[in-house]
């Protein structure tokens, strides 16, 4: 059984070498690796919460949970596209191609 998560971590990192854990963000539930999505624009973070089939959107600046969007059974990876904006920036884990 995988283990369950139900916050986001933060982290100031003004010194990388010595980054400093913020409190953390409370999120829905998730039980595995979550694909976050920075928007185009920086202001958002959205995180897929597999366990509650919805996604969290989070305020960065604020570092709140301004809304959560109800979605299909288990989401795990989320992106987004806006005209002006462009496409999502990508964080969390890295990706591999599949060949």
């Amino acid at each position: 059984m995988a283990a369950e998560s139900r916050f986001v971590a933060v982290f100031d990192l003004t010194d990388p070498y010595r980054p400093v854990q913020l409190p953390s963000i409370p999120v829905g539930a998730g039980n595995d690796t979550r694909e976050h999505a920075l928007t185009g624009d920086g202001a958002l973070l959205l995180v897929p919460n597999s366990l509650e089939n919805s996604v969290s959107v989070i305020d960065v600046r604020s570092r709140q949970v301004v809304r959560t969007i109800p979605t299909v059974a288990k989401p795990s990876r989320v992106v987004t596209f806006s005209e002006g904006i462009g496409p999502s920036k990508p964080v969390g884990p890295a990706t591999l191609e599949h060949k």
